[in-house]
């Protein structure tokens, strides 16, 4: 018989990690310095662990005993790769998250998605806005403190392949994946305040670019009323015989940062912003019950906005329609007074 420390061990792996056990024997032999028989023998039960194989596989897969045997019950422990080093750049950032989206997309999951912001997946449908939100990023979060703010120039990506052949790859992950989401009409007033702000500190090198992210946004407002309208994500994956469907709820009262929970036959598990866009992580069984339980009631105080009514979805891009038209009015106004110096 299999100690039960050991038995809960591989059981909380596999539930949470692997949809398929071939995978998770490769990995555990890896891990633990060990051959594949061996590893099947540890999983089976036929031998125990040490304590040395114990800690090496908590480490890898960011486990505490405390989980695991229930000892803790109000103590929860998260993932958070920003802490493994400095993201230097886009790419830096952009490998994880494309790593990890191939491995979600593999157990066909339901994604449910909550946020103050359009879900950060769409912008990637859009390199030009895409390169802008990373920007803001590389200036407020990765930006060594030593050198100043550095002026947005999308001449710096728009020929970037494997910069923009990432963003493909993510964006097409998510797009055949099934996902429910819940906005409000203010998702896109963040991004708004911040291209106006940039072309106001002078950080853009063509104060024209500010214009064209306003375009740039609209275009996105009117493919995400499509998908609405055919409730999948078709009109981002032209072509693709399965598009991911699309519910999306309209919350007015819920007050909620940007919180991802992936759910699947084999794995579950909590995504939450700790300083946007990095992302604290959790597989632990009882916040994923605590979040399903968080999201229904959420849920249940929302207006339907995909396959609703046409009143509350022409109200609810109307809205946000006219938030992006009164934004570009301002810049454009903004612009005229204030020109260039030769």
């Amino acid at each position: 018989m299999p100690d039960k420390l050991t038995a809960e061990i591989f059981s909380y792996i596999e539930r949470t990690r692997y949809a398929e056990k071939k995978n998770m024997v490769d990995d555990i032999a890896s891990i633990l310095f060990i051959q594949k028989s061996s590893a099947y023998k540890k999983i089976r039960g036929e031998s125990s662990l040490s304590p040395d194989e114990i800690a090496l596989l908590g480490k890898h897969y960011q486990f505490s005993i405390d989980d695991l045997l229930g000892i803790q019950l109000d103590r929860i422990y998260f993932d958070f790769p920003a802490l493994n080093g400095v993201v230097r750049n886009v790419i830096d950032y952009l490998t994880p998250i494309e790593q990890d989206i191939k491995r979600v997309e593999r157990i066909q999951p339901v994604i449910y998605y909550t946020s103050r912001e359009i879900p950060i997946f769409y912008y990637y449908t859009s390199p030009r806005l895409s390169a802008f939100k990373f920007h803001v990023f590389y200036n407020i979060n990765w930006r060594d403190d030593r050198f100043k703010m550095s002026a947005y120039d999308y001449k710096e990506y728009e020929t970037d392949a494997l910069y923009l052949e990432k963003l493909k790859v993510i964006s097409s992950a998510y797009m055949r994946m099934d996902s429910v989401e819940v906005w409000n009409v203010t998702v896109f007033d963040n991004t708004l305040n911040q291209i106006r702000y940039f072309l106001e500190s002078g950080l853009m090198k063509d104060p024209n670019e500010a214009i064209t992210l306003h375009d740039e946004v609209r275009q996105l407002i009117l493919k995400l009323q499509d998908a609405c309208l055919s409730q999948n994500k078709e009109p981002f994956i032209r072509g693709s015989k399965y598009p991911g469907g699309l519910q999306l709820y309209n919350n007015e009262i819920a007050f909620t940062g940007n919180l991802i929970y992936v759910h699947s036959d084999s794995i579950r598990a909590v995504y939450t912003t700790f300083d946007n866009p990095n992302f604290l992580n959790s597989s632990n069984p009882r916040l994923c019950d605590y979040t399903e339980k968080w999201l229904n009631r959420i849920i249940d105080n929302s207006i339907k906005i995909s396959g609703g009514n046409i009143r509350d979805k022409s109200l609810f891009f109307n809205k946000i329609l006219e938030k992006v038209e009164r934004s570009r009015k301002q810049t454009e106004n903004w612009i005229e007074t204030n020109p260039l110096e030769d």
